[in-house]
């Protein structure tokens, strides 16, 4: 598992994570904690460099006493985060599927298949970067996780809810 001050899982970049005007970042979370916002655990994030954050995250962080999923992007040159979502109520020490989607237009969190938070974006490109993936943290050292994380996804394209449901439902 993971500790939630040092250990993260590196994933070297490569264009199958260079996602473009639509994503689906997706896992089975099993949290032992969830810090209060502004901190978060991240479940996965490729964002960096420290001074110029770019790129895609989804993290959990408990604002005003709700443990929630939270998921953030930007287009590059802008600051972080540019656009973000929050919903659902995580509970800690029980495995849920945690989602995040961006269909060209909407930005959306899924928990255990069922949409719990959406805004509008609109159609924009999310910010290529050459950071890492990491599951647990980021490119630089921030935000651990502590617990477990099962069965992570990135995927190019925008999962309809069916294609959630399904994936919580296997």
């Amino acid at each position: 598992g993971f500790n939630g001050t040092t250990a993260a899982v590196r994933i070297p970049d490569s264009p199958t994570l260079d996602v473009t005007t639509e994503f689906t970042l997706g896992a089975w979370i099993k949290p032992a904690a969830i810090p209060v916002y502004p901190n978060g655990a991240l479940v996965m994030s490729k964002v960096g460099p420290i001074g110029n954050l770019n790129g895609y995250q989804m993290a959990v962080t408990n604002i005003s006493g709700t443990n929630k999923i939270w998921c953030g992007f930007n287009t590059g040159g802008n600051n972080w985060p540019q656009y973000n979502v929050t919903g659902g109520n995580i509970p800690v020490g029980e495995w849920t599927y945690v989602a995040c989607s961006y269909d060209h237009n909407a930005l959306a969190v899924h928990q255990d298949g069922e949409q719990v938070g959406s805004t509008t974006v609109g159609p924009v490109t999310v910010a290529n970067t050459t950071s890492n993936l990491k599951l647990g943290s980021d490119d630089v050292a921030q935000q651990f996780y502590s617990g477990l994380i099962d069965e992570p996804m990135v995927v190019g394209r925008s999962l309809s809810s069916n294609e959630l449901r399904s994936l919580y439902e296997a």
